[in-house]
């Protein structure tokens, strides 16, 4: 979530969510400046996908999956709780 906060991509293995900056200008695929994509290579997929989701929709995604994650890990709940303050405001949901 760090690096969400400033907009920078991040990914594990053959599954990655990226910004606009991450891409260069001439990738056919680049998102929106308002939006993330979310790209799943092989063999994470069997073809590979990508999707893009506006940042209201990815930052519930965030909201949803923090709640599932502080419930194992409820010491976190505060600096996630923080990281989703920081996020909220960098993606202008204000």
């Amino acid at each position: 979530m760090n690096e969400f906060k400033n907009q920078t991509g991040f990914g594990v293995d053959c599954i990655r969510i990226l910004f606009y900056r991450d891409f260069e200008d001439w990738e056919k695929y680049r998102c929106k400046e308002n939006e993330v994509a979310l790209i799943m290579d092989y063999p994470a997929v069997e073809v590979d996908t990508i999707g893009y989701l506006d940042f209201a929709q990815f930052y519930g995604f965030l909201v949803n999956e923090s709640q599932r994650y502080t419930e194992q890990y409820p010491e976190k709940h505060d600096n996630i709780n923080n990281l989703l303050k920081e996020i909220y405001i960098e993606f202008g949901l204000n």
